[in-house]
């Protein structure tokens, strides 16, 4: 407007109308000058992320310091690049050993994102170094994924660890009906407090071998157990510095009167009841979907974020749906409540191998919204040698080993004479 018809007019009534196009340019140029210096304004000069992150660490009670602080993180993060050309981004290595440290472009399953910034320019990885390498930047963002083992940063140095004193102890009562408990206290001094606890009681009792069915091939029975039989605790929020009683939480009277002080009481090997792992989990993650009315045509819309970020962590615990007809039923007919869960990504965080040892499994995680205090990634990641700033959220899991009892195994007569007792 201004370079054409407005400098026209004014030349013209100037009666200089052979200046117009030295006008123009002249326009042209001072909108160029303007816009490089807003948009100057606003370009990425320094490093941010955004990031989901899972930090694992297993108690090794007698082991070194150095050992027992040991931890392994996996995340998967966009990080902001500054500048236009090229940033190196860095894991330091953690000393973990030979390969424990990876960063590796990451793209959203099953193809990626389609809407992705239209950059085709290629980059080298050097083999001798995985975790550092330089990537092209244009002032944008771009997405990784990060393994790392080694000793993390100072403020994550404080994850749930056994109080002195009050060291973990499982006690069994032997019998017809074999009851245990688990006892003992936790505390932790992380930078933040723990939301969404789950705390899992890994028993050494298991049920019994599988069954077959039929001759003519003979079937596996479909299994809804777990490998060991487990108890579940859940606590909305554990603070810092505050000592948490493993046994009041998983084994604390459920029927106590109001004001009374809980007492801990031995729960049967084989659980069942409304703390158990099978039942906790399936009123968690299945009957909402089975609830829902709109969940057979999108099942994720009956589930939170955070509860399928819970089931990917013990994806393996999951019940399969029955592959068993009942014969009564149209071959096409309901098959009962199936509910069928798929993990596109993400295998490695599945903590599920730990359900069949006996041990004690805390789940809970930090969220750092950019307020109040500044939360930074748990392990060393740097762009052009500087730490970004990072939000996000951070799982922390830790399991304390259990001693194993050879032959803890329930029958499954023991089994029925324990349900009926219930």
């Amino acid at each position: 407007m201004m370079a054409g018809p407005l400098s026209h007019w004014v030349l013209r009534g100037a009666k200089r109308p052979q200046y117009a196009w030295l006008a123009f340019v002249i326009v042209a140029g001072v909108a160029t000058v303007i816009a490089w210096a807003v948009t100057g304004t606003f370009e990425l000069k320094s490093g941010r992320v955004q990031h989901l992150t899972f930090v694992d660490r297993i108690e090794r009670p007698g082991a070194p310091s150095e050992e027992r602080a040991q931890m392994r993180a996996q995340s998967w993060f966009s990080a902001e690049l500054p500048g236009y050309g090229t940033a190196k981004v860095v894991v330091q290595h953690g000393d973990g050993g030979a390969g424990s440290d990876l960063l590796t472009s990451w793209f959203p399953p099953p193809a990626g994102n389609p809407s992705g910034f239209p950059d085709t320019e290629t980059y080298e990885v050097p083999s001798a170094s995985p975790a550092a390498y330089t990537l092209p930047s244009r002032a944008t963002s771009t997405v990784l994924h990060s393994s790392w083992m080694g000793v993390a940063l100072p403020a994550w140095h404080g994850t749930p660890r056994e109080v002195s004193q009050r060291q973990l102890r499982q006690d069994i009562t032997w019998g017809a009906q074999p009851r245990i408990v688990l006892s003992g206290a936790l505390m932790h001094s992380l930078p933040a407090p723990l939301e969404n606890v789950m705390m899992i009681h890994v028993t050494p009792f298991h049920g019994a071998t599988r069954s077959m069915i039929g001759n003519t091939p003979p079937i596996i029975t479909p299994s809804d157990g777990m490998p060991s039989y487990a108890r579940v605790a859940r606590l909305a929020q554990w603070d810092p510095e505050v000592p948490l009683d493993v046994g009041l939480s998983l084994y604390g009277q459920e029927s106590a009167p109001e004001g009374a002080k809980r007492s801990v009481t031995p729960g049967l090997a084989r659980d069942t009841g409304v703390t158990s792992a099978s039942t906790t989990f399936k009123a968690l993650w299945y009957e909402p979907v089975l609830a829902s009315t709109v969940a057979a045509y999108d099942p994720a819309s009956a589930l939170t974020k955070d509860q399928r970020l819970d089931m990917l962590q013990l994806y393996a615990m999951l019940e399969p749906p029955s592959y068993l007809i009942d014969p009564k039923l149209p071959a096409v007919g309901w098959r009962g409540d199936a509910v069928r869960v798929e993990r596109d990504f993400a295998r490695g965080v599945d903590m599920s191998r730990w359900c069949s040892t006996p041990c004690l499994i805390v789940i809970g995680k930090i969220t750092d919204s950019g307020s109040g205090q500044r939360i930074d990634l748990p392990f060393p990641f740097t762009i052009d040698g500087d730490e970004p700033r990072a939000d996000g959220v951070t799982y922390v899991r830790v399991v304390f080993p259990l001693p194993a009892v050879p032959g803890a195994m329930i029958t499954p007569a023991a089994a029925t004479r324990a349900s009926a007792s219930k």
